[in-house]
């Protein structure tokens, strides 16, 4: 996984963002082939399919000469598809440790058992939270010494730090009672040079584990005073927590919706979308 200090952390960014810049996409696109697979949602077709993407050149008119394309193909097995009765449209989106992003794109042919796509000239990019989720790593976690305390039991109980963000944390704790959903509550432990930092919140969600444990997911005040604990943490962690990357199953209907309107006009030329109603095959490589 990749690593991020806290120091390095990004602005919280809007819901949903355009990028258009072509340096931005481009490198993006590196990204998105370098996937070990994505989803594919084609028109037509009721469910996402997990999909590998390389970046190919091949001539898909006659007389026009190669064109860079993307090609899509099943990660696993094969599978028959009519993909062309809607217009030969699909929907591409992928993630990294910053988001998600999004596509729709146009299917100009088919090769080698493969849909062929032009590359993006936009990618939309939507996240489910404000903030970087870091994952951290058990012997971190014990290091740091997080108590978890609730209103009904101050002095805390010892707890396991399952990821965190400036935002909240999910924690596992050790016996005791299991906590109660909206009780007020926080995470107390140590930060740097052995200074120790509360972060109150609220209990949003708890689930019992085996071996007499808890888990809790706590929402932190969103307060100046209570960020600054956090991120004190986040710097002590340094590179022993992980960025966790962002897993969508399916795509949003607001995000769908946008992705017809992109920002930018396609005036490079490409054939149109393929539109007929015969099957195809798409085998994995």
């Amino acid at each position: 996984m990749q690593t991020l200090n806290h120091a390095e952390l990004p602005e919280p960014s809007q819901p949903r963002t355009w990028l258009t810049d072509a340096k931005r996409v481009a490198s993006l696109c590196a990204t998105l082939t370098a996937q070990p697979e994505v989803r594919v949602l084609i028109d037509g077709v009721r469910q996402p399919m997990l999909m590998r993407v390389s970046a190919v050149r091949a001539e898909v008119e006659a007389g026009r000469g190669p064109r860079e394309l993307l090609a899509l193909r099943p990660t696993k097995g094969e599978c028959i598809v009519m993909p062309f009765a809607g217009g030969g449209q699909a929907s591409v989106w992928f993630s990294d440790s910053a988001g998600v992003y999004a596509f729709r794109t146009s299917v100009v042919g088919v090769a080698n058992e493969a849909l062929l796509v032009p590359p993006p000239l936009a990618l939309l990019r939507f996240v489910r939270r404000d903030e970087v989720r870091f994952v951290v790593a058990p012997d971190a976690s014990a290091e740091r010494a997080p108590r978890f305390f609730m209103s009904d039991d101050p002095e805390g109980r010892p707890a396991r730090i399952v990821n965190i963000s400036l935002s909240g944390v999910l924690i596992e704790i050790e016996g005791g009672a299991a906590p109660a959903v909206a009780l007020y509550a926080g995470l107390s432990a140590n930060a740097t040079q052995g200074k120790r930092v509360e972060a109150p919140g609220l209990v949003r969600r708890a689930r019992p584990l085996p071996g007499g444990r808890f888990e809790a997911a706590v929402e932190f005040e969103a307060t100046p005073l209570t960020r600054a604990a956090v991120a004190r943490l986040l710097d002590g962690l340094g590179t022993e927590a992980h960025v966790e990357p962002y897993i969508v199953q399916s795509l949003p209907a607001a995000v769908r919706a946008m992705l017809d309107a992109p920002p930018v006009s396609d005036d490079r030329g490409y054939p149109r979308p393929v539109a007929t109603a015969h099957t195809r095959i798409l085998k994995a490589s």
